[in-house]
């Protein structure tokens, strides 16, 4: 008897280890990706809660209702690119995604045309998961410390992360907004929405906001936001969340509790992630102390420039007219480190690649 109850315990403890959700940097969003989600009425949005965490939670969502119209803007659309797809792209070299972000519709009243004009966000993906690098929004800057939105974290694991955004409003004024949060996996099960039910597991992200104002070289707190949240269900293969729960400062209402939740995904064919893949740039040797070779294979045709950048985004380095599938790196005045670099012809970004010096 004891030799079976303790193969039944084995037996499920073994499947309750394979029901977890292990997310990977496969999981993240690609290039081509639409993603459309869907607003909860704001009435049953108000006082929702998130229910349990813990392990093999049901959390069933699917009397929830949402309006049916794009009238009301319950509809939210937004498509994930390469980043050199953008006007903007020369200004986050290291991005690896690019994502559309508050569109609207602009009417211009001498011709009549009415055409779709939208932001962009621009995002690093690498182990530790997406990190929000730079936007268009309300202007072109870089974030001078990266933010985690897509923490790739397992089940009872903790990540602690700090941005810091800074926007220069005019020659003497400049806006700064530190941000502090901390992600828990905190629960494992199945989620039910409105239109499905998945395998997911939750990452509650807590966030913390300091807003100031620096005039002069004088600085004043504008702001102070504690008690943001986000709950957030991450499932495999889909590349952001099927359902989320937050107050914080990456939502449009910044007030009060908003539900949203995945309608479904589109990915658009023919939309390569890179237009060239890493693995088709090769640099000998890497890591290198002295020089190194950059071979492009047949992937480049003409002239082109080729830019290096350190990791603050920094110009270190810019070769113009190279000709040839193969060029040479000197060390020179660069430091020990990782580098980037973009391969540029006329029409824009060719692609890009990474080497260290040491």
């Amino acid at each position: 008897m004891k030799v079976f109850l303790a193969v039944i315990m084995f037996i499920s403890f073994n499947n309750i280890l394979n029901s977890q959700i292990i997310l990977t940097v496969d999981d993240l969003p690609k290039s081509g990706d639409v993603q459309v989600s869907a607003r909860i009425d704001s009435l049953e949005d108000l006082t929702l809660s998130p229910g349990n965490s813990g392990a093999n939670i049901i959390w069933d969502f699917s009397t929830l209702h949402y309006f049916v119209s794009y009238l009301d803007n319950s509809f939210d659309s937004t498509s994930w690119l390469q980043s050199s797809a953008t006007p903007e792209s020369y200004s986050f070299p290291l991005a690896d995604l690019a994502q559309t972000t508050n569109c609207y519709l602009n009417h211009n009243w001498q011709t009549h045309v009415v055409t779709l004009v939208c932001y962009h966000n621009y995002l690093i993906k690498d182990a530790l998961g997406l990190h929000l690098y730079g936007t268009t929004y309300p202007q072109s800057h870089l974030f001078q410390q990266y933010r985690n939105v897509f923490p790739l974290i397992k089940f009872g694991d903790t990540s602690i992360s700090f941005s810091k955004e800074v926007i220069q409003n005019s020659i003497d004024s400049v806006y700064v907004r530190f941000v502090a949060d901390t992600s828990i996996a905190d629960g494992w099960g199945t989620v039910i929405t409105p239109v499905g039910s998945y395998d997911a597991l939750r990452v509650f992200t807590s966030e913390t906001v300091f807003d100031s104002l620096y005039v002069n070289g004088l600085g004043q707190e504008i702001q102070h936001q504690a008690g943001n949240y986000y709950y957030r269900w991450f499932t495999k293969d889909m590349g952001y969340p099927v359902f989320q729960i937050s107050k914080g400062i990456l939502e449009k209402q910044q007030g009060y509790q908003v539900t949203h939740f995945a309608k479904y995904l589109r990915r658009d064919v023919n939309v390569p992630e890179n237009l060239i893949t890493e693995q088709q740039i090769t640099v000998v040797p890497n890591p290198f102390s002295i020089e190194a070779k950059i071979s492009l294979g047949n992937n480049v045709s003409g002239k082109y420039s080729i830019v290096v950048y350190d990791i603050t985004s920094k110009e270190c380095l810019r070769l113009t007219n190279v000709n040839g599938d193969e060029l040479t790196i000197n060390k020179g005045n660069l430091k020990n480190g990782l580098y980037y670099f973009q391969l540029i012809n006329e029409k824009g970004k060719v692609n890009s690649g990474k080497f260290i010096i040491n």
